[in-house]
This record gives C-alpha cells, sequence and structure tokens, in this order.
C-alpha cells in the first residue's frame, strides 16, 4: 500500500502503509500553502508512481489526500491568472480548483496505460455547503464515486444511507473478493441491508437512518430526556428544522441503537479488537 500524502502522520503505517510520500519528496512543487503541496503536484506524484506498476505486478492500494479545499482556502496565483473569473476570496474558488486538478489527473490517467486496470474512488470527509445555516447535516452529505472503466460499462447510481464505513466492504464486494474481512459497515451493493450513517458536529452526534434523523447533544452528562430530537429524514441533505417528529417509540428505539453502537465501537477499539 502506498500513501501519497501532503502531510506525514503516523496513522498511514499502522494502517498497514508500506511506503509514505510527504512534503519532502516535492523537490519543487509549483505551489505550496498552509496545508502543504498543491493538488496538482499530488496528483502528479500519484500519477508518476501508478506508471511504475505494470500489468503483471501484485494488486496494490494508493491512497492521496488532497488539501487544497480547506481553510484558508488557498488557491495558486497561476490558476487566477488562468480563470479571472474566480472569486478573489473564499471556497468556491478553491472548489474549482481542486476539481480542475482532480480532472487533469484523471485525463492522464485516462491516456496511460494503468487506467482500465485501476479502480479509482474519489471520497471526502465532510463538504462545505455555502449556507452557514445548515452545517451540522448537508455538511457530511458527500459524494462516494468509483471509477472503474475496466469493470462498470455504463454509469449507475446507488441510492443508499452509508457512511466511512461502509466503504471498504463496499469496494471488497464491488471486486468480488472472496475474503474474510473485519469491518463495523456494510456494502452500500447489498440492496437487502438497512442503512445508517452516523456523524457528529462540535455539539451534536447524529444518526441517520430510513425511520428518521437523530440528534443528540454531546454535552456531559446528555440524556435522551434533555438532548434527543427527532426529525424526518433530510432533502437533498439538508436538515428541514420544521420536520420535528413527536414519535417517542421511533425517538426511543433510534437513540438506544445510537447508545448501542457507540458503546461498541468504544469498547472494540479500548480493546483493540478492531485490529484482528
Amino acid at each position: 500500500m502506498n500513501s501519497i500524502s501532503t502531510t506525514k502522520d503516523i496513522f498511514s503505517p499502522k494502517g498497514g502503509g508500506s511506503e509514505l510520500f510527504g512534503l519532502e519528496s516535492f523537490q519543487n512543487p509549483r505551489y505550496q500553502g498552509q496545508w502543504g503541496a498543491s493538488d496538482e503536484d499530488v496528483f502528479e506524484l500519484a500519477h508518476q508512481d501508478l506508471l511504475t506498476h505494470k500489468q503483471d505486478d501484485p494488486p496494490r492500494l494508493s491512497f492521496v489526500l488532497t488539501g487544497s479545499n480547506h481553510a484558508p482556502y488557498q488557491v495558486p496565483p497561476y490558476f487566477r491568472e488562468q480563470f479571472p473569473h474566480l472569486p478573489e476570496h473564499g471556497i468556491e474558488g478553491t472548489f474549482q480548483y481542486a476539481d480542475w486538478a482532480l480532472g487533469n489527473f484523471i485525463k492522464k490517467a485516462r491516456e496511460s496505460e494503468y487506467f482500465n486496470r485501476t479502480v479509482f474512488v474519489i471520497l471526502s470527509d465532510h463538504g462545505e455547503p455555502v449556507d452557514p445555516l445548515d452545517q451540522s447535516v448537508k455538511r457530511y452529505h458527500v459524494l462516494f464515486l468509483i471509477l472503474a472503466p475496466g469493470r462498470v460499462p455504463s454509469p449507475r447510481v446507488v441510492s443508499q444511507i452509508g457512511g466511512q464505513i461502509d466503504v471498504a466492504p463496499t469496494l471488497i464486494h464491488f471486486l468480488q473478493m472472496n475474503v474474510p474481512f473485519h469491518f463495523m459497515g456494510t456494502s452500500l451493493l447489498d440492496s437487502s441491508r438497512s442503512g445508517f450513517a452516523i456523524f457528529r458536529d462540535p455539539e451534536n452526534l447524529w444518526l441517520l437512518t430510513d425511520q428518521g434523523l437523530l440528534k443528540r447533544g454531546l454535552q456531559e452528562h446528555s440524556s435522551l430526556e434533555n438532548s434527543a430530537v427527532l426529525y424526518m429524514p433530510p432533502k437533498n441533505g439538508y436538515l428541514q428544522p420544521e420536520s420535528v417528529r413527536e414519535e417517542p417509540e421511533v425517538l426511543n428505539e433510534l437513540n438506544d441503537w445510537m447508545e448501542s453502537y457507540v458503546r461498541t465501537v468504544f469498547r472494540v477499539f479500548q480493546r483493540g479488537e478492531h485490529s484482528l
């Protein structure tokens, strides 16, 4: 597993990474911001690394982390010169740059030998909604795109509720790997699954299921009586504040479910059983 990142960390080696590319790997980056080398520098390094992988080599996993679309939202000056219509400051300009850098990488990959035998997974940990009133739910409504030119002949949309924990099981299912695995999530390609997603903001823990959206406060001594609120499922990722549901049975069921899940995860990691 190769981990190509703009920053050096301790997570990748513990996750099984055998090689880590950090800021010191870029001899002359075109641009370096607060988060490290630019997206195009990172993608170019990834592209050059993928070119070294030959068809007869064992399969491997490469992980690429970009950082342009994080505050303070820095865009290379030469990109602004090329696209003078970009806003002077803010999120929109960096999103356009990130999209351009990713598109440029895919274009180079498409012209390379490794393209048709590679599965590209495009995913983020969270988004940045323009509306500051909905930083809690819409912010975590993110894209999970699988680009597999050698395996998927035509586009397909899978509408399932899921989260980051479902990514690995989904890829194992997609690749038809008949191997035992140990994950908390399930495959998003399994139509029989009962999907859910758990996420948090600075003040609340959220649980999204087909039954509804549960919000529970993270304050010390939070309890069902004073912090749990049940909403209708969000529309296009947006929370509808007026959609509070007065259904104690559903609220209690989802609150107990969330409590059980969080305690199970905490105990598994506390005991180190996640590394089995």
